[in-house]
């Protein structure tokens, strides 16, 4: 992320963007920057369901092993 601000601040000071170009950019980088690869959190709903499941999991897997 440094490295787009650095990049932004280069063309500035060339002069190869103006002031108020570079300002736009500065207060909408997240749109522009095409580096990051920004990801969604899961639901606290889905995290749940996912935690219960593993967790059924387990304890049949536990009563499966005292059987054996």
């Amino acid at each position: 992320m440094l490295c787009v601000w650095k990049k932004q601040s280069d063309k500035l000071s060339s002069e190869k963007i103006s002031k108020d170009e570079y300002d736009n950019w500065r207060y909408h980088y997240l749109e522009f920057d095409t580096t990051q690869n920004l990801s969604k959190v899961p639901s606290q709903e889905l995290s749940d369901a996912l935690i219960d499941t593993v967790k059924k999991n387990k304890t049949i897997e536990e009563k499966t092993n005292e059987f054996l």
